[in-house]
């Protein structure tokens, strides 16, 4: 998808700069040919760096494809790990803060009273039927106190998100390497990470 919503931005901006160049050569167009493609390819690079890095997240999703999931996220998780003193299965609130640093780029945050997990390998991307699903590897680490029972981590989670508008939802499922997975539900508190 990232090709394809590339490929798109560029000639989006690259056709009307190299008809604007075209258009106000004065002298031979044969003769400044080389020039105005030189200028284009300069101008198109220039305008697509800061529609990629800003410019996306004041314009609507139907233009570039990718929806603005910025901000800071609350929920709740339950996990199949179980607390070897009572039996009962692990759950607890979860705080998330995910920035998109730019039209490609994404990456969560995302914390409990236990332990904060860091992002990599992040993808939000539609499935086959439209609907979009993040992505993301992570390492959990825990905090000193919760080291004995639940070492540093790493693991994998799908959300989806749900909802349009300012009312986001995701929900999904995560696994780690220590053989425990669960569930989360988040929905986005603020649009400001």
């Amino acid at each position: 998808m990232r090709t394809e919503t590339d490929a798109k931005i560029s000639l989006f901006i690259g056709i009307p700069v190299a008809l604007i160049l075209i258009l106000t050569t004065k002298n031979n167009i044969e003769s400044e040919m080389l020039s105005n493609i030189t200028k284009a390819v300069s101008i198109t690079l220039l305008i697509r760096m800061v529609y990629v890095k800003w410019l996306w997240k004041f314009l609507p999703e139907i233009i570039h494809g990718t929806p603005l999931i910025e901000g800071t996220w609350e929920g709740r998780f339950i996990s199949n790990w179980q607390d070897p003193k009572t039996g009962s299965a692990a759950t607890g609130l979860v705080n998330v803060r995910i920035i998109q640093p730019s039209l490609f780029e994404i990456k969560l945050r995302q914390s409990s009273n236990e332990s904060e997990s860091i992002s990599f390998g992040e993808l939000l991307a539609p499935e086959s039927d439209g609907v979009f699903f993040l992505n993301f590897s992570f390492k959990n680490d825990p905090n000193a106190i919760a080291r004995a029972k639940s070492p540093v981590n790493y693991g994998f989670a799908k959300y989806k998100l749900s909802n349009a508008g300012p009312n986001l939802s995701l929900e999904g499922n995560y696994f780690t390497d220590r053989q425990s997975a669960g569930t989360v539900t988040l929905q986005r508190t603020s649009c400001k990470p």
